[in-house]
């Protein structure tokens, strides 16, 4: 076989993918979409929620696992970290809802944040850089020149934590913290 003959169906292959192929144009939404640059803050909070999801699973009540929610809100300037039950009544046999919220405050604060709840101060973790929002806001290996000298402290002044407890059938109970704060807030 001929050289030419060997290239005849590469080329027959090669035009059927060139012609064969159309292209649908984005609409303006997908357009819109394609075209707005992530900021740090979105991609802090996804890592954020990302983050919590995976440590979310070992805080359970009643055998329920919480519904996680983390996002910046523009109007007071939090970011807010929302962690929802929705238990059935007979699954839930526990103590006190109040307590088991508390509990949970204390643990998402101290084993994610580096926060003690009683103090509302740092632990020596927290210290030593383990509060997950330097991991999720910032640049992983470098700092930019005009990134803010307290850009976690900033942060953890405006993050709340808020806890619904709903018992179908029986009663909804709300806890909110700040972070940097001893204090719960109890709603119904």
């Amino acid at each position: 076989m001929s050289k030419i003959n060997k290239c005849i169906p590469i080329v027959v292959f090669l035009l059927f993918i060139t012609v064969g192929i159309s292209r649908a144009e984005p609409t303006p939404t997908i357009s819109y979409l394609m075209n707005t640059p992530v900021s740090m803050l979105d991609f802090g909070i996804l890592k954020l929620n990302t983050r919590l999801e995976s440590f979310g699973n070992k805080l359970m009540i009643g055998k329920t696992e919480p519904l996680i929610t983390v996002f910046y809100e523009w109007n007071s300037n939090r970011i807010k970290i929302f962690y929802s039950y929705l238990i059935k009544k007979g699954l839930y046999k526990g103590q006190d809802i109040k307590q088991e919220i508390t509990h949970l405050i204390e643990m998402i604060k101290e084993s994610y944040f580096g926060y003690d709840h009683k103090t509302g101060k740092q632990t020596e973790f927290g210290r030593q850089g383990g509060s997950q929002l330097l991991n999720c806001f910032a640049h992983y290996d470098y700092v930019l020149k005009n990134e803010p000298k307290n850009l976690v402290k900033e942060l953890e002044k405006i993050t709340e934590i808020y806890i619904s407890v709903v018992v179908l059938g029986d009663s909804t109970t709300k806890g909110t913290s700040p972070l940097i704060s001893n204090k719960i807030y109890w709603s119904k």
